[in-house]
Protein backbone atom coordinates (compact mmCIF):
# COMPACT_ATOMS: atom_id res chain seq x y z
CA UNK A 1 0.00 0.00 0.00
CA UNK A 2 1.59 3.29 -1.10
CA UNK A 3 0.25 6.74 -0.37
CA UNK A 4 1.25 9.82 -2.33
CA UNK A 5 0.41 12.98 -0.41
CA UNK A 6 -0.04 16.51 -1.60
CA UNK A 7 2.78 18.85 -0.57
CA UNK A 8 2.31 21.43 2.15
CA UNK A 9 0.92 20.47 5.53
CA UNK A 10 -0.86 23.75 6.13
CA UNK A 11 -4.35 22.39 5.49
CA UNK A 12 -6.39 20.41 7.97
CA UNK A 13 -7.15 17.65 5.50
CA UNK A 14 -5.12 16.03 2.75
CA UNK A 15 -6.03 13.86 -0.12
CA UNK A 16 -4.03 10.70 -0.40
CA UNK A 17 -4.10 8.44 -3.42
CA UNK A 18 -4.33 4.78 -2.50
CA UNK A 19 -3.22 2.16 -4.98
CA UNK A 20 -5.65 -0.42 -3.86
CA UNK A 21 -8.66 -1.74 -5.68
CA UNK A 22 -9.49 0.75 -8.43
CA UNK A 23 -7.39 3.81 -7.53
CA UNK A 24 -9.72 5.49 -5.02
CA UNK A 25 -9.22 8.85 -3.36
CA UNK A 26 -9.05 8.63 0.42
CA UNK A 27 -9.16 11.63 2.76
CA UNK A 28 -6.77 11.39 5.69
CA UNK A 29 -6.63 13.78 8.59
CA UNK A 30 -3.32 15.34 9.56
CA UNK A 31 -3.06 13.04 12.60
CA UNK A 32 -3.65 9.95 10.44
CA UNK A 33 -0.98 11.03 7.97
CA UNK A 34 1.54 11.64 10.72
CA UNK A 35 0.64 8.33 12.34
CA UNK A 36 1.18 6.43 9.08
CA UNK A 37 4.52 8.17 8.57
CA UNK A 38 5.64 7.17 12.08
CA UNK A 39 4.49 3.59 11.49
CA UNK A 40 6.44 3.40 8.24
CA UNK A 41 9.64 4.54 9.97
CA UNK A 42 9.09 2.12 12.85
CA UNK A 43 8.54 -0.66 10.28
CA UNK A 44 12.05 -0.06 8.98
CA UNK A 45 11.68 2.38 6.06
CA UNK A 46 14.48 4.97 5.86
CA UNK A 47 13.54 8.33 7.36
CA UNK A 48 14.66 10.20 4.24
CA UNK A 49 12.34 8.22 1.95
CA UNK A 50 9.34 8.56 4.27
CA UNK A 51 9.97 12.29 4.74
CA UNK A 52 10.21 12.80 0.99
CA UNK A 53 7.04 10.81 0.37
CA UNK A 54 5.07 12.87 2.92
CA UNK A 55 6.56 16.20 1.83
CA UNK A 56 8.24 17.09 5.13
CA UNK A 57 11.81 17.40 6.39
CA UNK A 58 13.67 14.68 8.30
CA UNK A 59 13.64 16.88 11.40
CA UNK A 60 9.85 17.17 11.26
CA UNK A 61 9.49 13.41 10.95
CA UNK A 62 11.81 12.88 13.93
CA UNK A 63 9.71 15.42 15.90
CA UNK A 64 6.55 13.44 15.05
CA UNK A 65 8.21 10.23 16.23
CA UNK A 66 9.28 11.84 19.50
CA UNK A 67 5.81 13.31 20.07
CA UNK A 68 4.22 9.91 19.33
CA UNK A 69 6.49 8.19 21.86
CA UNK A 70 5.70 10.84 24.51
CA UNK A 71 1.97 11.31 23.96
CA UNK A 72 0.68 8.53 21.74
CA UNK A 73 -1.78 9.34 18.98
CA UNK A 74 -2.91 12.57 20.68
CA UNK A 75 0.70 13.79 20.58
CA UNK A 76 0.48 13.96 16.78
CA UNK A 77 -2.35 16.51 16.79
CA UNK A 78 -1.67 20.11 15.78
CA UNK A 79 -0.43 22.25 18.62
CA UNK A 80 -0.94 25.92 19.29
CA UNK A 81 1.97 28.18 18.37
CA UNK A 82 1.00 30.67 21.05
CA UNK A 83 3.76 31.26 23.61
CA UNK A 84 3.21 29.77 27.06
CA UNK A 85 3.73 33.14 28.74
CA UNK A 86 4.32 36.79 27.93
CA UNK A 87 6.75 38.22 30.52
CA UNK A 88 6.20 41.87 29.58
CA UNK A 89 2.39 41.66 29.78
CA UNK A 90 0.73 43.95 32.31
CA UNK A 91 -0.27 42.03 35.43
CA UNK A 92 -3.98 41.32 35.84
CA UNK A 93 -3.96 43.03 39.26
CA UNK A 94 -2.55 46.24 37.76
CA UNK A 95 -5.10 46.16 34.94
CA UNK A 96 -7.92 45.68 37.46
CA UNK A 97 -6.59 48.59 39.54
CA UNK A 98 -6.46 50.83 36.45
CA UNK A 99 -10.08 49.97 35.60
CA UNK A 100 -11.16 50.53 39.19
CA UNK A 101 -9.46 53.95 39.33
CA UNK A 102 -10.98 54.98 36.01
CA UNK A 103 -14.48 53.95 37.09
CA UNK A 104 -14.08 55.90 40.34
CA UNK A 105 -12.70 58.95 38.47
CA UNK A 106 -14.10 59.00 34.91
CA UNK A 107 -12.26 62.21 33.97
CA UNK A 108 -8.80 60.80 34.67
CA UNK A 109 -6.80 60.00 31.59
CA UNK A 110 -3.71 57.82 31.13
CA UNK A 111 -1.30 60.50 32.43
CA UNK A 112 -3.19 61.00 35.69
CA UNK A 113 -3.70 57.24 36.10
CA UNK A 114 0.07 56.71 35.72
CA UNK A 115 0.67 59.35 38.40
CA UNK A 116 -1.85 57.73 40.77
CA UNK A 117 -0.39 54.26 40.20
CA UNK A 118 3.05 55.61 41.07
CA UNK A 119 1.65 57.25 44.24
CA UNK A 120 0.10 53.91 45.24
CA UNK A 121 3.46 52.16 44.86
CA UNK A 122 2.80 50.11 41.74
CA UNK A 123 6.10 49.10 40.17
CA UNK A 124 6.75 49.17 37.30
CA UNK A 125 4.19 51.78 36.30
CA UNK A 126 2.78 51.01 32.83
CA UNK A 127 3.38 53.61 30.15
CA UNK A 128 0.63 56.03 29.14
CA UNK A 129 0.19 54.17 25.84
CA UNK A 130 -0.29 50.89 27.74
CA UNK A 131 -2.79 52.53 30.07
CA UNK A 132 -4.66 53.90 27.07
CA UNK A 133 -4.82 50.41 25.51
CA UNK A 134 -6.06 48.96 28.82
CA UNK A 135 -8.83 51.57 29.00
CA UNK A 136 -9.83 50.99 25.37
CA UNK A 137 -9.78 47.20 25.79
CA UNK A 138 -12.15 47.48 28.76
CA UNK A 139 -14.42 49.97 26.94
CA UNK A 140 -13.65 52.76 29.40
CA UNK A 141 -12.62 55.18 26.64
CA UNK A 142 -13.29 55.38 22.93
CA UNK A 143 -10.10 54.55 21.04
CA UNK A 144 -8.50 57.56 19.38
CA UNK A 145 -8.66 58.11 15.66
CA UNK A 146 -5.89 56.93 13.42
CA UNK A 147 -3.83 59.13 11.15
CA UNK A 148 -5.51 59.64 7.84
CA UNK A 149 -4.12 57.57 4.95
CA UNK A 150 -1.59 59.03 2.57
CA UNK A 151 -3.97 58.50 -0.33
CA UNK A 152 -6.21 61.24 1.11
CA UNK A 153 -3.44 63.88 1.04
CA UNK A 154 -3.89 66.64 -1.55
CA UNK A 155 -0.75 66.88 -3.61
CA UNK A 156 0.71 70.20 -4.72
CA UNK A 157 1.38 68.75 -8.16
CA UNK A 158 -0.78 69.69 -11.11
CA UNK A 159 -1.33 68.04 -14.48
CA UNK A 160 -0.18 71.01 -16.56
CA UNK A 161 2.54 73.60 -15.98
CA UNK A 162 1.45 76.97 -14.62
CA UNK A 163 -1.77 75.56 -13.12
CA UNK A 164 -0.67 76.27 -9.56
CA UNK A 165 0.19 79.82 -8.60
CA UNK A 166 1.50 80.70 -5.18
CA UNK A 167 2.26 84.26 -4.07
CA UNK A 168 5.60 84.93 -2.45
CA UNK A 169 6.33 88.13 -0.54
CA UNK A 170 9.74 89.63 -0.11
CA UNK A 171 10.79 92.11 2.49
CA UNK A 172 8.65 93.53 5.25
CA UNK A 173 5.03 92.41 5.28
CA UNK A 174 3.04 94.82 7.45
CA UNK A 175 0.18 92.30 7.77
CA UNK A 176 2.35 89.57 9.33
CA UNK A 177 2.71 89.91 13.12
CA UNK A 178 6.36 88.82 13.16
CA UNK A 179 7.27 91.33 10.46
CA UNK A 180 5.13 94.25 11.63
CA UNK A 181 6.91 97.56 12.25
CA UNK A 182 8.24 97.95 15.76
CA UNK A 183 6.43 100.07 18.25
CA UNK A 184 8.09 101.93 21.04
CA UNK A 185 11.29 103.96 21.19
CA UNK A 186 13.24 104.57 18.03
CA UNK A 187 15.71 101.88 17.14
CA UNK A 188 18.72 104.16 17.59
CA UNK A 189 17.92 105.41 21.08
CA UNK A 190 19.20 103.76 24.22
CA UNK A 191 18.07 103.99 27.77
Amino acid sequence: MLYALSAGLAFAWFVAIAWEAGLALVELSVVEQRYRAVLEVEAGCPVIEVAERYGVSRQTLHAWMRRYREGGLSGLADRSHRPASCPHQTAAEVEALVCELRRAHPRWGPARLAHELQRQGVAPVPSQATLSRILARNSLIAPGGRRRPRASYQRWERDEPMQLWQPHTRGRDPGHPARAPRRGPASGSRR
